[in-house]
């Protein structure tokens, strides 16, 4: 991966069979990045992409296989437990143009996946929530 830093803002650039989720955490931990939020576009090789049932808070997780189009990538940077955690969501579509979105376990960069992540000086902590049974950002007072 190289990056291009200017600010508060970061260009990241993964290269083939990088994974985005653990290398945009690795990043974070190495630059001491504690909340953010990202957007990028790129190809991708593979998937897991979830959807959060909320009447029985857990995830089902599908994997995707076969070179994709990265057409929409959104998430964000906040601790949990003391580390960096991503929560991403994507839209990719195949060689047919149909489309696949979810929640982002984890995906496998195909040619490139170009991602702009805008940091913030403070912390952003993740606390667990018992009604959605999620890790929901909690700001400090």
């Amino acid at each position: 991966m190289k990056y291009h830093n200017s600010k508060s803002d970061f260009v990241l650039v993964l290269h083939k069979n990088e994974t985005l989720i653990a290398m945009i955490a690795d990043f974070c931990k190495e630059h001491n990045i504690t909340a953010g939020f990202f957007h990028g576009l790129g190809g991708a090789l593979s998937a897991e992409l979830g959807y959060y049932h909320l009447d029985k808070q857990e995830y089902e997780f599908q994997t995707f296989e076969g070179v994709m189009e990265i057409a929409s990538l959104h998430g964000n940077v906040a601790l949990k437990d003391g580390e960096p955690f991503i929560h991403a969501h994507a839209v990719l579509s195949d060689a047919g143009l149909r489309t696949y979105a979810g929640h982002v376990k984890e995906l496998t960069v195909g040619g490139t996946c170009e991602v702009h992540l805008r940091t913030f000086t403070d912390e952003w902590h993740r606390e667990y929530d018992q009604e959605t049974g999620l890790s929901l950002i909690d700001f400090p007072s």
